[in-house]
């Protein structure tokens, strides 16, 4: 395999790991923003959707 090749290759493994990731994110965001819908009526919508929001945070963060 060539050098070229081997580069690439790493290349492509690291989009699909940074893919993965945003994927995740994903997911994690549709849980907050159904969260938000959820508790819409409450007083404080945010502290009872703040688990939600900060697991999203440290998966954006993990986002390379």
């Amino acid at each position: 395999m060539s050098h070229i090749n081997i580069v690439f290759s790493h290349l492509q493994k690291s989009k699909s790991k940074k893919l993965k990731q945003i994927e995740e994110c994903e997911k994690l965001s549709i849980k907050f923003w159904q969260c938000m819908k959820n508790n819409s009526e409450k007083e404080n919508v945010s502290m009872n959707c703040g688990p939600e929001f900060f697991n999203l945070k440290l998966c954006f963060d993990r986002i390379y």
